[in-house]
């Protein structure tokens, strides 16, 4: 009989999928920042580069994080710290924050 958490748990293929799926969110926030600077670029509204830029910045962050989480997940290192879910929420929550902003801004 295994007992949930002991060390014999296979744990399966459920760190594969969880390294996938922060390989798909540093995939996400690399997309978005690069549309993000090109609106400011192209368009050269600079009120907009005013939010967009610092939303790019934070994205940028959400991506190194999510990178590292996803590499430390193939090594097979396990498990988050409650540092790194902190800061994750927090970026998250500030470039909602810079987006409010922004559509505030293009009224």
């Amino acid at each position: 009989m295994v007992v949930i958490g002991s060390a014999d748990r296979d744990p399966g293929l459920q760190p594969d999928r969880t390294a996938l799926a922060w390989r798909r969110t540093t995939l996400s926030a690399a997309a978005t920042t690069v549309a993000l600077l090109h609106i400011p670029t192209v368009h050269g509204d600079r009120a907009a580069s005013l939010t967009l830029v610092p939303m790019a910045v934070l994205l940028l962050a959400i991506t190194y994080i999510s990178h590292r989480r996803g590499r430390s997940l193939r090594r097979g290192t396990q498990g988050m710290t409650g540092h790194h879910a902190g800061l994750i929420a927090l970026l998250v929550t500030a470039t909602a924050v810079a987006a409010a902003a922004t559509a505030a801004f293009a009224r």
